[in-house]
């Protein structure tokens, strides 16, 4: 948390899980951007892949435009071995507000019951959510959400 991941020679942060369980990693509220590599967040293989989420929320980076940061993001949207990425909540600019008011869905749906019931703002669908089989997604009458980029698997 807090943390300033920027201007690296190589990757600003290679997340890679060489032997035994699959880390719980959260990287929340830093800068992470203009590292010289191909992308400033880059996980490798995870044993559970799909099902591990590496949470990233509320970052700056170093631009607002979200299919800016998915492209500098390597995770599963990419390969199927590599755990997903959460980075809802990514900011506008440098310390500032997230760029959409409203709820961030869990992008990764399994061994569990998650019921949408926020009315007051939409959910902002920004990259894609997985419902594994032993998942269930519920959304409560009146919930809206708002697709702005990803898919439903």
């Amino acid at each position: 948390t807090g943390c300033t991941i920027t201007g690296n020679t190589s990757y600003g942060a290679y997340l890679n899980r060489y032997y035994g369980p699959d880390p719980a990693v959260s990287i929340t509220g830093s800068a992470i951007h203009s590292n010289a590599a191909a992308y400033d967040l880059y996980t490798s293989s995870f044993e559970q892949g799909p099902a591990t989420v590496v949470t990233a929320t509320g970052n700056w980076w170093g631009t607002a435009d979200g299919a800016a940061i998915a492209g500098r993001i390597l995770d599963n949207s990419d390969s199927d071995g590599r755990p997903v990425v959460d980075r809802c909540g990514y900011l506008a600019a440098a310390g500032g507000a997230p760029v959409h008011d409203g709820p961030c869905p869990d992008p990764v749906v399994c061994n569990e019951t998650v019921t949408w019931d926020r009315t007051d703002k939409p959910y902002f669908i920004e990259q894609n959510v997985a419902i594994c089989a032993t998942g269930t997604l519920r959304a409560n009458a009146g919930v809206r959400a708002k697709a702005i980029g990803g898919t439903a698997t």
